[in-house]
């Protein structure tokens, strides 16, 4: 049986407590495949044994499996026979079951095919190393069975594994992925396994990237244009095969903040070195007659980036991991940018901020109560420009175009004018003290939008994650907010609050109360439970309960910074940008320690 989360943590607490009252629980920062192996209770020793030595989890995952496998055969200590015997008859039994587990007497005949007695199928029940229920028959430990496969088929030569790549079963609820790219030991394997993971889940690729088979041997033995040219196009795949396989709704975004161009492909130019460690190089798209890669020096136009492998501890074969690095930073790039497809809902908010941003920072002639003809009459000639600031002014950038676009989006959902919705329900920004019953409508349709868009952008943009997203799969909800009196000339008042799922979206919003002292913080059971009672996911609750100050609606943040965007706006790129964090957090920082 699986550890419960109570027994991991209190062997957690055994194994690395120093004695003293004060314990750091780490099990929480494993990476997502370790964790789910750690249920197991040998492995969960094993690896907080590691960290207890290394300071860091195993990145290597021979050393894990090969002491369970060889608890779980359970040989006499000097029976070396018996236990390659058990070993062999284990991965047969490993490789018939992949899709379902098969008949005793199915087994028994594999075995013998392999010429091993059927003596050895009692060996493996009675060392619970195979299970049987009826007359079937499989391995007791499916990540076992996975690491047994992984090992198989990676010890087939390499013409053998490349033909049988793109036709082979990749579930990525499986631990078979990411422990086959443990195994691979050439450039060669691991490229072509590289391109069926980014067909599979972002999750196991970032794994894979983490628990890879060193091949630094292999690329050190190149000469140093072969090195740069292999190492320029692994990392020009590592950029491009995630980015269509996970983000493909961003491919036109993220390419345009890296190359200038987002209707080009991706090429680069640079050279690598591996002793010492050091790369330098530029992303483009390719110039009249140009390769997908140019091992020369690098030069302007465009940006120039370099890389210290050595410090950054990257070794020589982690070009996709630095791949990955720049589509995480590209990919958060279209969210501050707001590169983002949605909706009606989405283009409203998006618009008035555009359009406050132009009027306050560029003097351009436009107003919240201007019709959409009047937009397009005095935007449509300036169609090609951008709005693009500096990093001290927030690095503010957008299209004039992309403004025409959410008008033609707004058009056809029956719009004519711009709905500044907090003007529409009372607000006075200008006012000391805002009205109770004013506040009460303007939070709850700020409440309501924000769910709506960030509905229509998790729908648009990102639909291959939705369900990986708790912000998005507990929708729709209802705010329980109490405001704090406070006269504004005494600062903004304090916003306590906390949610709870509602069965429609007739129901999202907020409901209002004010008080004049502080409230408790919400209950994560209570949450937790109601997600259950509407067969929402209740594993993770994100942002539950705590409290915020009551917003501006001038299109300033908190720190006084303008960039024109509405709260709705502000608070949906938030949640995102929350999400997406914990989807990448399985990605390693580097190859070395922790």
């Amino acid at each position: 049986m699986p550890l419960s989360d109570d027994q991991v943590r209190e062997l957690e607490k055994i194994i690395l407590s120093d004695g003293s009252a004060a314990f750091f629980s780490i099990v929480g920062m494993m990476p997502p495949t370790l964790r789910a192996l750690c249920d197991n209770p040998l492995l969960l020793r094993l690896a907080l044994g590691y960290w207890k030595r290394e300071n860091d989890f195993p990145r290597k995952f021979e050393l894990l499996f090969r002491s369970w496998l060889d608890n779980a055969l359970e040989p006499e200590p000097s029976d070396h026979a018996s236990a390659a015997q058990r070993e062999h008859a284990l991965t047969l039994l490993s490789q018939a079951t992949i899709n379902s587990p098969i008949t005793s007497l199915e087994a028994i005949s594999l075995f013998k095919r392999h010429d091993l007695p059927s003596t050895v199928l009692n060996e493996l029940i009675g060392c619970d190393a195979a299970r049987t229920g009826g007359s079937v028959i499989e391995v007791q430990h499916e990540a076992l069975a996975d690491y047994l496969r992984a090992k198989a088929l990676a010890s087939m030569t390499d013409n053998e594994v490349v033909t049988l790549l793109p036709s082979l079963a990749m579930p990525a609820d499986s631990f078979f992925p990411v422990l086959l790219m443990a195994h691979l030991r050439t450039q060669r394997l691991q490229s072509a396994l590289w391109k069926r993971l980014s067909e599979i889940n972002l999750g196991v690729y970032l794994d894979a990237l983490r628990y890879r088979f060193d091949i630094s041997g292999e690329l050190e033995q190149l000469d140093p244009a072969r090195l740069s040219e292999d190492y320029l196009n692994d990392l020009v795949d590592g950029i491009e095969g995630p980015l269509h396989g996970f983000f493909p709704e961003l491919r036109e975004a993220v390419l345009e903040n890296i190359t200038g161009d987002g209707k080009a492909t991706l090429a680069a130019t640079g050279r690598v070195n591996a002793h010492p460690g050091a790369l330098f190089y530029k992303l483009h798209a390719p110039g009249p007659g140009g390769g997908r890669v140019t091992v020369a020096q690098p030069t302007f136009p465009g940006t120039l980036r370099g890389v210290n492998l050595d410090l950054s501890r990257y070794r020589i074969d982690t070009s996709r991991l630095l791949g990955m690095t720049l589509l995480r930073d590209g990919v958060f790039e279209t969210i501050k940018h707001l590169q983002l497809k949605g909706g009606p809902e989405w283009a409203a908010e998006r618009l008035i901020g555009r359009v406050r941003y132009l009027a306050e920072q560029y003097g351009v002639e436009l107003s919240l109560t201007d019709s959409f003809d009047k937009l397009e009459t005095i935007l449509r000639p300036h169609a090609d420009a951008w709005a693009e600031d500096g990093v001290f002014s927030g690095q503010e950038r957008f299209s004039i175009q992309s403004l025409l676009e959410d008008i033609a989006t707004l058009r056809a959902a029956g719009k004519t004018v711009l709905d500044p919705w907090w003007l529409r329900l009372g607000w006075d920004d200008s006012a000391m003290l805002q009205d109770e019953d004013v506040i009460r409508r303007v939070l709850d349709e700020e409440h309501r939008r924000v769910q709506l868009v960030y509905a229509e952008i998790v729908q648009n943009t990102f639909p291959a994650m939705a369900h990986q997203m708790s912000s998005f799969t507990a929708l729709p909800i209802r705010w329980k907010l109490t405001v704090l009196r406070r006269d504004r000339t005494a600062g903004t008042s304090p916003v306590y609050f906390h949610w709870l799922p509602v069965a429609t979206w007739d129901e999202a919003g907020a409901d209002v109360t004010f008080a004049d002292h502080g409230v408790p913080l919400a209950d994560w059971k209570e949450v937790r439970d109601a997600l259950a009672r509407l067969n929402r996911p209740n594993s993770r609750v994100a942002k539950f309960g705590s409290f915020t100050q009551l917003p501006f609606y001038d299109g300033r943040q908190w720190n006084g910074h303008f960039d024109g965007a509405t709260t709705v706006t502000h608070e949906v790129c938030s949640l995102l940008t929350d999400e997406l964090k914990q989807l990448f957090d399985a990605m390693p920082h580097s190859d070395g320690a922790f």
